[in-house]
């Protein structure tokens, strides 16, 4: 996994505008859990099909994190060693749904 996106893609399913129709019951789920274990992740659409080195996290399922004040084990410890910078994921807050309408 890498962090090298640093914005939400044009229909993240995280975004409040443009984003992939899933069904109803789907990304209440993936918040869920996100939510449950600290240790859980969420990849980027786009990248699933990469080879393993290439898929990085889903930038807007991080930005939903931080603004809910829960940022994965992984982003921390990426944050820790300057791979990931919360400043830049919070630049793309009002474009991220808010914690409260999942």
């Amino acid at each position: 996994m890498n962090f090298d996106l640093k914005r939400p893609c044009s229909n993240c399913p995280f975004r409040k505008v443009g984003a992939i129709e899933l069904h109803v019951d789907r990304l209440p789920s993936i918040i869920a859990s996100l939510l449950a274990d600290d240790h859980e992740w969420f990849m980027c659409h786009k990248t699933i099909a990469q080879a393993r080195r290439g898929r990085s996290q889903c930038v807007g399922s991080m930005v939903y994190l931080l603004k809910a004040g829960a940022p994965s084990v992984s982003m921390r410890v990426a944050a820790a060693v300057g791979v990931l910078k919360f400043d830049e994921l919070r630049a793309q807050a009002d474009t991220i749904i808010n914690p409260q309408s999942e």
